[in-house]
């Protein structure tokens, strides 16, 4: 028969594995980091999807040159620039289930909250938009 004492001898370290386990098993944001927006990769995503024809591809990539986007995202904040504008909006992770990570953040074209699965493997990003039936896919440089 265990006494008080031991029982609680057995129980510390087993609470004191349990919480480090609980600490150090904490998902890192696999968003952080500098993003170029990859024009190639990009295009095989407008083609794929199917929503769109040639000549609208050629106009969309006209207006928009994929390669000259550039991403960057800390903790909290995207902030992206192109032809010299720069707008930084919050995000907030809601959940990470590799390869997806699932963010809320405000879209001011929309003026809503919107939810978008992000997907991240390796070094490559495809940031879906609800203003497009595509994902832009981007590639980290930092």
């Amino acid at each position: 028969m265990m006494t008080n004492c031991m029982k609680e001898m057995v129980l510390l370290p087993v609470l004191c594995i349990l919480w480090s386990c609980g600490c150090s098993s904490k998902q890192v944001n696999p968003l952080l980091g500098s993003w170029q927006s990859n024009e190639i990769e990009t295009l095989k995503e407008i083609r794929t999807c199917g929503a769109y024809t040639e000549n609208q591809i050629k106009l969309i990539t006209s207006k928009i040159p994929f390669k000259d986007v550039l991403l960057e995202i800390d903790e909290g904040t995207i902030s992206s620039y192109y032809e010299g504008d720069n707008n930084t909006g919050s995000y907030k992770i809601i959940s990470i289930d590799e390869p997806f990570v699932l963010i809320e953040s405000y879209n001011p074209i929309t003026d809503e909250v919107e939810l978008l699965a992000v997907e991240v493997r390796e070094n490559r990003m495809w940031m879906p938009s609800t203003a497009v039936e595509f994902r832009e896919v981007f590639t980290r440089i930092q």
